[in-house]
């Protein structure tokens, strides 16, 4: 095996490759918690992109996850909600999933108009007190104003979606927090300890090609949101 450019390596003939990720050096060296992977003493948070390595010429072959945990350990990815195999369609869908575990994570089903459509999962992990029934019940509302936006039984484009909820100590003030990111079949936001708001704030090369869409700007009055006030910004 020889080093390549950047972060890339050669590998001869194999038929398994192995690797370990430090991810507690990951999250001290990377300052945005919602581009780096986390372990703490009762949780471990898994993001595809940061941890699982692209081997060229087999990025689009089907993948299917094994994970190996402490047999009290629940384990949760949003390649399989209810679970069962963990099976991405390519590397780019397995890049793109989540994979949180410990028994400090909590899973909660959420119920919510048109649910039979796209199950909705919450997971939150917290090194504080949150209110979990109001979690829920955000999480409930945005899912239900988001599958309006889609016609028709069935219309989602995605079988299931999860929630993801991280309310995390700051490790240093150069840390930041309180971001949170879209996925094909998730969303994730990684917030400071005692924070309870989601800031969702699309950033300029979105918004500049959606300021005049109609359809973006009927999404957003669904919402309940004014698209003259959410566009102005950026």
């Amino acid at each position: 095996m020889t080093r390549a450019e950047g972060p890339r390596w050669r590998v001869g003939a194999a038929a398994r490759v192995e690797y370990d990720v430090d991810l507690a050096r990951m999250e001290q060296e990377i300052a945005s918690a919602t581009d780096s992977s986390r372990v703490r003493r009762s949780y471990v948070c898994l993001l595809g992109y940061s941890v699982f390595g692209f081997i060229e010429g087999a990025e689009d072959l089907p993948i299917e996850l094994e994970v190996e945990a402490p047999k009290d350990w629940p384990v949760f990815s949003t390649l399989a909600p209810a679970g069962g195999p963990m099976r991405a369609e390519n590397f780019y869908s397995l890049a793109d999933s989540q994979t949180i575990l410990g028994p400090g994570l909590r899973l909660t089903t959420v119920h919510y108009a048109r649910e039979k459509d796209a199950p909705l999962t919450l997971a939150v992990y917290s090194e504080t007190q949150v209110d979990q029934a109001r979690l829920e019940r955000l999480s409930g509302e945005a899912m239900a104003a988001m599958i309006e936006y889609f016609d028709g039984p069935g219309a989602a484009p995605f079988p299931h979606y999860t929630v993801i909820l991280e309310f995390l100590t700051p490790l240093s003030k150069d840390h930041s927090y309180g971001f949170g990111m879209e996925h094909l079949e998730s969303f994730h936001a990684a917030l400071a300890a005692g924070d309870p708001n989601v800031l969702i704030c699309p950033t300029n090369p979105y918004l500049d090609a959606m300021r005049t869409l109609p359809e973006y700007q009927a999404f957003l009055r669904k919402l309940g949101f004014d698209p003259a006030e959410v566009l102005k910004f950026g």
